[in-house]
């Protein structure tokens, strides 16, 4: 079998969950999910059951048989494209995971379309939602079915309250949605943005007013991914959140503009992290 640990918020636990996914798929193995971490952390949830993904939970011997490998010597002795253990080195695409066996386990974000372009059709499958929208979401739904929509994402949050966070990644100035929506509106009409932020009320007094915009509100992360997919364009943040709410949006048309330099540190190297056909501003 397969394991991947799911930690994190929404966004890295759909990476986590689509590398993991195409190892399995490529050795026709099953796919299990450690999610201890959740147990261990609550300051996030594991939001995956929302979806109609093919995977069932490990067990802790499970675990525990997977992470005997392990160790320095196995490590040592075993080259990495053979080893049972398998964690993230850095953000760049590692080869060991396109080849690795069907017996691994997955520790790290793996925040690269590279590790399932392969099996794209399958994970759009089952990344699709298996529950019901509640009303209020349907009413945003059909706003946004009604609009020439622009999902804008605008992280804030912990990239603000922690310094750490706000050191390594860093919140986007206005100057990039400026910029975005102006690049759109002058390729674009009737435009209308749909605003997606933890700080609503910094929205409301700071944001650009370049197209018409509404901010939505009330949802859970789930929910506000399904109705970020559903726009036509998109101007995400630096984050892996509207990432996904780009790459799950089904249009071929699509235009996604994403920050030219993505994360404040420039150690953090994103080059492996946004398809090229998405717009750099």
């Amino acid at each position: 079998m397969v394991i991947s640990r799911i930690t994190s918020g929404l966004g890295n636990q759909l990476f986590q969950y689509a590398c993991g996914r195409a190892v399995s798929l490529r050795h026709g193995v099953p796919l299990k999910l450690d999610l201890q971490n959740f147990t261990q952390h609550k300051n996030r949830r594991y939001a995956l059951d929302a979806f109609a993904i093919e995977a069932t939970e490990a067990t802790p011997g499970e675990v525990r048989m997977a992470l005997r490998y392990d160790t320095f010597w196995h490590r040592a002795l075993t080259p990495r494209t053979h080893q049972r253990v398998l964690r993230e080195r850095t953000m760049r695409v590692d080869p060991a995971v396109l080849q690795a066996g069907p017996e691994v386990y997955l520790a790290g974000y793996w925040q690269s379309p590279t590790y399932f372009e392969d099996v794209e059709t399958e994970i759009r499958r089952e990344f699709t939602w298996k529950i019901p929208f509640p009303p209020q979401s349907v009413r945003w739904l059909e706003q946004i079915d009604q609009k020439n929509a622009v999902a804008i994402h605008v992280r804030r949050g912990d990239y603000v309250s922690n310094p750490d966070y706000a050191r390594r990644f860093g919140t986007l100035p206005l100057s990039y949605y400026e910029r975005a929506l102006r690049y759109l509106a002058e390729r674009l009409e009737g435009l209308h943005g749909f605003v997606f932020s933890d700080e609503p009320d910094w929205v409301k007094a700071n944001f650009p007013t370049t197209i018409p915009l509404t901010i939505v509100q009330g949802n859970t992360d789930t929910e506000d991914l399904r109705l970020m997919s559903a726009c036509r364009y998109h101007v995400i943040a630096n984050s892996t959140f509207s990432w996904w709410g780009a790459w799950l949006n089904p249009h071929a048309d699509k235009l996604v503009l994403t920050p030219a330099r993505f994360f404040h540190d420039p150690k953090l190297n994103t080059q492996d992290l946004l398809p090229e056909r998405w717009i750099r501003v």
